[in-house]
């Protein structure tokens, strides 16, 4: 059963660029928020400074909740591996139980595109097809990949036991804004998820859809429909791979050659997850 909206939700990592996002529009929505980060905040009612690590924190910011929103993370870059594994793992079971303690009705917690193994492959290895669906095999090899592999098996198995319904969120490269020439650096890096990104404020309105959607468990893509090069997808994937996977819809690809590599198609349908911004819109005026 998911919550009516107007109901309480917590959100941890409530300060983070992202969690803002998220925080304003449920806000908007007419949520009562309470928001929890180890980062200062408000000083009131609706904000504990605490970590997801800390059962106390996760109890108070948890009380009276109809659900949670949970982006707290490590990420991956200027973080050692084992702190990366150790707090988005561990974390994201003290949330889980924290919430099942409380009584929430739901947890929409948040996964990644990288969950699949995509990124920061230490040994190459294509997807089985494309573009990248929900049904795709989770094959990671990094620290950061795999807590958020390991985090939707956490978030299933607490449902199994009787916890909060789920709803599973795996953003690709949420883009904030940037210089072109920050940009350029990023793209200069490769990774196997190919320049694949979404925008934080259809993020947010994902979000806001996820905590009322009427299901027990489920899982969704977010990315924009296509990538940050003007390069055709395909063109881009032989060369780096030497063939390309399976389609599985080549119609994508033929439509929009810049496409993505991940779907998003379900989100669409179930969540009216509608990307809105370009990404040459998110580009910072310098």
């Amino acid at each position: 059963m998911s919550p009516a909206s107007g109901a309480r939700v917590a959100v941890t990592g409530s300060n983070g660029r992202l969690g803002r996002h998220i925080t304003r529009q449920l806000k908007a929505a007419g949520y009562d928020v309470i928001g929890l980060d180890q980062s200062p905040g408000t000083n009131d009612e609706h904000f504990i400074q605490g970590s997801i690590l800390d059962a106390d924190c996760l109890a108070a910011a948890f009380t009276g909740a109809d659900a949670v929103v949970h982006t707290a993370a490590l990420l991956s870059r200027g973080n050692p591996q084992a702190n990366i594994f150790e707090v988005n793992t561990s974390g994201t079971w003290m949330v889980f139980n924290a919430a099942t303690r409380a009584g929430a009705r739901r947890v929409v917690s948040f996964s990644s595109e990288c969950a699949v193994g995509q990124c920061f492959q230490r040994v190459v290895r294509p997807p089985r097809y494309l573009p990248i669906d929900e049904d795709h095999p989770l094959e990671p090899q990094d620290a950061y990949s795999l807590s958020k592999q390991l985090g939707e098996a956490i978030a299933a198995g607490f449902r199994r036991a009787g916890g909060p319904s789920v709803v599973i969120l795996r953003p690709t490269w949420v883009m904030f804004p940037i210089t072109a020439a920050d940009l350029e650096a990023r793209c200069a890096l490769g990774h196997g998820d190919m320049w694949c990104y979404v925008a934080p404020t259809d993020v947010a309105a994902a979000t806001v859809a996820a905590v009322t959607l009427d299901t027990d468990f489920d899982t969704f893509f977010l990315g924009a429909p296509n990538t940050l090069c003007d390069e055709p997808t395909l063109e881009r994937l032989h060369a780096r791979w030497g063939y390309v996977p399976e389609l599985r819809r080549p119609d994508l690809y033929a439509d929009d050659p810049t496409a993505g590599l991940y779907d998003s198609s379900k989100a669409r349908e179930k969540l009216g997850f509608a990307p809105s911004r370009d990404w040459r819109a998110l580009l910072a005026r310098t």
